[in-house]
């Protein structure tokens, strides 16, 4: 084995290079904007639920009462990472901070003061606030820590854990209430924006949006707003622009409008160094193997080790020596 990264785990990749099994442990740069990303679905199927998750404040209170510190991360929202090119201040750090006090006056000012016997807060019809949150075994955690910090601002949870494959499913039908899953587009979010405007299958907040970009006639398809509609402009027009500057500064146009519609939240920011050997970011390589970058990006954008041109690698010894 020359090079091995996702079958087995960083304990077992740290032991063989202990042992002195000829190997190096190169280190990969995440690529998500945040460990946990919050997309409530703002194309829900059921028009109460639509015009609340719709509602920017309410988006904002549900953000408000995350304690972020409390991950042992640093805050910030799901933005492109700091120190790349894209990085947008206003997208990454706006209505991070720990408010709970603010939550609940944001939620008590859209009419949703009322409560049952628990405490939980009910919807405009008088029925029970409560927002089904779909996630995978391996955002589970994260999930349990959304679902105490909303419920200390009134708000219930329910979570539901499926693989992936079943959440891309549900999303992709627009038969759920929200999702929580890691997020794209730290480091390349011209490769991957769907976390910044309705893009495609990803784009958990706006699937119908998403639908509409990809093919207007689709039956799931519903125009989207005005700034999405721009934004999209703006990505084809990325699309057919050569110049890297003009596609840089289109990009910073669509994250504009990002931030001033805030589509969704996120919290658990990714180290942008490993030190500490996190899960999956560890690749081993073989001593032998020549021209490999020590340190590369991870992430589905870049189909990690492939652009860097493993077509260029050597093995610093003959054959069979």
């Amino acid at each position: 084995m020359d090079i091995l990264d996702r079958v087995m785990s960083e304990e077992e990749k740290k032991h063989v290079v202990e042992q002195g099994g000829g190997y190096l442990l190169n280190r990969k740069i995440r690529s998500y904007v945040n460990s946990a990303v919050v997309a409530l679905n703002l194309t829900h199927k059921d028009p109460a639920k639509r015009g609340l998750y719709q509602q920017k404040d309410f988006r904002i209170a549900l953000s408000l009462a995350i304690d972020r510190l409390a991950t042992h991360s640093a805050p910030g929202q799901c933005a492109p990472r700091e120190g790349t090119a894209y990085y947008h201040e206003q997208l990454a750090a706006q209505h991070v901070e720990f408010s709970p006090e603010k939550a609940i006056a944001l939620l008590d000012g859209l009419g949703l003061s009322a409560r049952d016997a628990r405490g939980y807060r009910l919807d405009a019809g008088g029925g029970p606030l409560l927002i089904r949150l779909a996630t995978a075994p391996e955002h589970l955690r994260w999930a349990k820590l959304l679902k105490t910090y909303w419920a200390a601002a009134g708000v219930a949870v329910q979570i539901d854990v499926h693989e992936e494959a079943a959440i891309r499913a549900l999303v992709w039908k627009n038969e759920h209430d929200a999702v929580l899953r890691s997020g794209r587009g730290g480091l390349t979010p011209e490769l991957t924006p769907g976390n910044f405007f309705p893009f495609d299958r990803r784009s958990a907040f706006g699937i119908a949006w998403a639908r509409w970009y990809a093919d207007p006639d689709h039956p799931l398809a519903e125009l989207p707003p005005e700034p999405a509609r721009r934004q999209m402009a703006l990505y084809d027009e990325i699309e057919r622009t050569a110049d890297a500057a003009h596609r840089s500064e289109l990009l910073k146009q669509i994250l504009d409008i990002a931030a001033e519609e805030f589509y969704l939240f996120g919290f658990g920011k990714p180290e942008s160094v490993l030190s500490d050997y996190p899960a999956r970011l560890l690749e081993m390589v073989s001593k032998d193997l020549g021209n490999v970058p020590r340190i590369m990006p991870g992430g589905y954008a870049y189909s990690s080790p492939a652009f860097t041109s493993p077509s260029q690698y050597y093995f610093k010894s003959s054959p069979g020596e």
